[in-house]
């Protein structure tokens, strides 16, 4: 059963985790009764700190290669803004170029957040 938006309204996320969805059209917005709607906001509205999601169809194996190195980067010290913004770099320069993959991906969340592990 797929989960929806508004399941996840409904629960509180404790310590404000950070979310990385990895599955097609997740990151994608909409307005209901003229506020923002989709599965990134309803995260963030249950107390994530961030989220990052595509907001199209992406290559599953470009994907993989993604998030791996993105925690790679970010419990490194990097930030969750600036590893996107590294990434779009880097594989614009590569042949997953040709897949529009590494440009899907929005982040929702303060621009200088650092993530550690505890």
């Amino acid at each position: 059963m797929p989960l929806a938006p508004q399941q996840v309204m409904g629960i509180t996320l404790r310590k404000a985790p950070f979310v990385f969805l990895n599955a097609c059209q997740v990151g994608q917005a909409a307005r209901v009764l003229g506020d923002y709607a989709g599965m990134a906001q309803a995260f963030l509205f249950a107390g994530a700190c961030g989220v990052i999601a595509p907001i199209w169809s992406i290559t599953d194996t470009i994907a993989r290669e993604i998030a791996e190195r993105f925690y790679t980067s970010v419990f490194a010290g990097e930030s969750p803004a600036e590893r996107l913004r590294q990434e779009r770099l880097r594989m614009g320069r590569t042949a997953a170029a040709e897949s529009g993959t590494w440009m899907a991906y929005i982040y929702y969340g303060h621009p200088q957040m650092r993530l550690k592990r505890n």
